[in-house]
């Protein structure tokens, strides 16, 4: 399995905290949105993902990487 059989919402999630959340500068209203969006599309899912390789099966949670996007919403959400 690649990076690229992740969901859409797990990639942008995974970007989003690795990319977004570390820059102190000003940003626009469109960061926002998007840390919304992604937390709305994780939770559609339980913020969990199923891999399946033949037989097996593993499931990864991505709460944490969510609750790293509402933190990040709640510190900034004055700012903008």
């Amino acid at each position: 399995m690649s990076n690229f059989d992740d969901p859409a919402w797990v990639q942008a999630a995974e970007l989003f905290v690795e990319i977004v959340i570390p820059c102190e500068f000003f940003f626009a209203d469109g960061l926002m949105v998007l840390g919304f969006d992604i937390i709305k599309e994780a939770e559609k899912c339980d913020c969990q993902v199923i891999y399946r390789t033949g037989s097996k099966s593993e499931v990864v949670d991505y709460t944490r990487t969510i609750n790293s996007i509402k933190n990040w919403i709640v510190q900034n959400k004055e700012l903008i």
